[in-house]
């Protein structure tokens, strides 16, 4: 696919999570944490159902394409990181009062290391980004090759409201909440880090899933669930 192509469905993945990460805060808002990790997967919905390209929901599967995937993967990202952090930096400037904004910063303050105004420890983050990236690879193969509607809705929803609710990271997502909080402008540096650490935790997840199914169920290359 041409690289511009993947670009521009990248900006809409980013776009898409950032959409799923501001229901996920106007829900918290109100008090209601559990519908936000609901309502938070329009995002994957919405890139599953129009086939943007997500980092993170490619990224599992970097074993099974060719050496010119790593590009890709690259292309889709530098995308993702456009379209979140747009849409984050635009958010940041509609908060409807100091309570809302102050949500909106102790959500970013969440996503980064505690060295510089965080509040997370590097290795949280981690793990934290660890987990999300298997839940992420379940909830993007669950709608890939769920036999039904109900299956791939259904098993998507339910993938990402467990990481959402369990407070896992979710790269794309933080490049949301550190736009919103402008945290991005004002600590650089940290959020960069942070973002980084996100991205790896969600990659080795992701890939360690694929791993696993495809040498504990015998299935063959290109063809894991």
């Amino acid at each position: 696919m041409n690289k511009l192509r993947i670009f521009l469905l990248g900006i809409l993945a980013g776009i898409s999570i950032a959409f799923g990460g501001a229901a996920y805060i106007a829900c918290s808002y109100y008090n209601n944490r559990i519908l936000g990790s609901i309502l938070f997967s329009v995002g994957l919905l919405l890139v599953c159902g129009f086939s943007f390209k997500l980092y993170t929901g490619q990224i599992g599967k970097i074993f099974d394409n060719k050496k010119n995937f790593l590009l890709d993967l690259l292309v889709m990202y530098l995308g993702n990181f456009v379209g979140a952090l747009v849409v984050g930096l635009l958010a940041s400037l509609i908060n409807p009062n100091d309570t809302f904004a102050d949500l909106v910063l102790s959500v970013g303050k969440s996503k980064i290391l505690d060295f510089d105004g965080g509040t997370i420890k590097w290795y949280q983050l981690l793990i934290q980004s660890f987990f999300c990236g298997m839940l992420v690879y379940f909830a993007v193969e669950i709608y890939n090759k769920g036999k039904d509607v109900v299956t791939k809705v259904l098993g998507l929803i339910l993938c990402v409201a467990a990481f959402v609710v369990s407070g896992y990271a979710h790269c794309v997502a933080n490049m949301y909440y550190l736009g919103a909080s402008r945290l991005i402008i004002t600590n650089f540096g940290n959020s960069i880090l942070s973002i980084f650490i996100a991205t790896v935790g969600n990659s080795i997840g992701a890939i360690i899933i694929n791993l696993l199914i495809r040498f504990g169920m015998g299935v063959k290359k290109n063809e894991v669930l």
